[in-house]
């Protein structure tokens, strides 16, 4: 068997190799072992390659839920158990973060058309239990997806009654499932659950090449017009006064950005000015992964602090680069002329860790 995946791999351009049981395996989701396939493919501005590796892992748990009432009562009618309940018990794996969840769901329905004939209100359980975390990809690396079927919602039981309150529907390819419907007492909130014990495999793509370290570049070109905030529009040879500054920052926990303050006042008359800031989203971490931190030179104050006394655009060279700046002319100033154009050649690096 072993032969001819080797030889199918081949064909397909990929590379399966077996590795040993890895790290120390919890019980709810075990590594078992994997297979690496190098894609020539890659996605260097997200910072995964295109290296990935399968994962087969083992969940071994007991899992359930216990649904809340919906409406009716919290009795079935266990000492008539012709009245139901009527069942169905689904389970769903999905991926969080760099993490695999599961939640289990369950429906629990009282027979209609029988409750109606005793005049009862009929009785619904329904919902899903609180996410349980099975599995989490090691450090540096991300879930892609979970094979064979698995990230869906699979059903376990569908729209199933017993005369003895209890299904068992024996052992499926998930695990040994038990559905407790009715009995004589009380049943929703109390009796009414469905419990897993799971025991089955699954399949899980990682992405084997995260990189930790990003480098992220600043702004090649950007150009600013800051709003006009005070006097007429005009610095009529007054000045201006022009104050530039930036910043590179975190913005929530996968985003990095960039703003650009501009200020330019006149330094008479009526103090026309222009004030605002610009930023703009720099890098976003990819899925399952957040900003730890920004390696590098992150702030940048007084890059231009200066009285403008010409009609003409001034150069300065600054920390962040070339900075071209349009202070006053003859005639309208503010919104239609006074800005900044920048030219950078600076980068800063981050550093990404996984989601927990």
């Amino acid at each position: 068997m072993r032969s001819l995946l080797t030889i199918a791999a081949a064909v397909l351009g990929l590379i399966v190799t077996d590795v040993a049981q890895a790290g120390s395996p919890s019980r709810r989701g075990r590594s078992l072992g994997r297979e690496r396939i190098v894609n020539q493919s890659s996605a260097p501005a997200t910072g995964i390659k295109g290296v990935r590796e399968i994962v087969t892992i083992r969940v071994d748990d007991v899992d359930g839920v216990i649904p809340p009432l919906v409406r009716g009562d919290r009795e079935f009618g266990g000492d008539l158990a012709f009245k139901g309940p009527k069942l169905t018990v689904k389970v769903h794996y999905f991926v969080q973060g760099n993490s695999i969840f599961r939640r289990i769901y369950m429906w629990a329905h009282e027979n209609l058309s029988l409750t109606n004939q005793f005049g009862d209100q009929v009785s619904v359980a329904e919902g899903w239990s609180p996410k349980k975390r099975i599995y989490t990809a090691p450090t540096g690396k991300q879930i892609v997806a979970i094979l064979d079927g698995l990230g869906e919602v699979q059903t376990l039981l569908d729209n199933k009654s017993s005369l003895t309150g209890i299904y068992e529907p024996g052992n499926g390819d998930l695990g040994e499932l038990r559905a407790y419907g009715s009995h004589n007492g009380p049943d929703i909130g109390h009796y009414t659950k469905a419990v897993l014990n799971c025991d089955h495999t699954m399949r899980v793509v990682l992405s084997a090449g995260v990189s930790r370290m990003v480098k992220v570049t600043l702004p090649r070109t950007l150009t600013y017009k800051p709003p006009h905030t005070n006097g007429d529009r005009e610095f009529n040879g007054n000045g201006p006064r022009i104050q530039i500054r930036a910043h590179v920052f975190k913005a929530g926990s996968n985003r990095v950005a960039f703003s650009l303050y501009m200020k330019a006042q006149e330094t008479k008359g009526d103090r026309t000015t222009v004030e605002g800031t610009r930023t703009t989203t720099l890098y976003t971490a990819p899925s399952g992964f957040r900003i730890k931190r920004i390696v590098g030179r992150t702030s940048f104050p007084n890059l231009v602090d200066d009285v403008d006394t010409s009609h003409k655009k001034k150069t300065y060279v600054t920390d962040l680069g070339v900075m071209r700046v349009f202070g006053d002319r003859k005639g309208d100033d503010a919104v239609v002329y006074t800005g900044v154009t920048l030219a950078s050649d600076r980068s800063v690096e981050v550093e990404l860790e996984p989601v927990p």
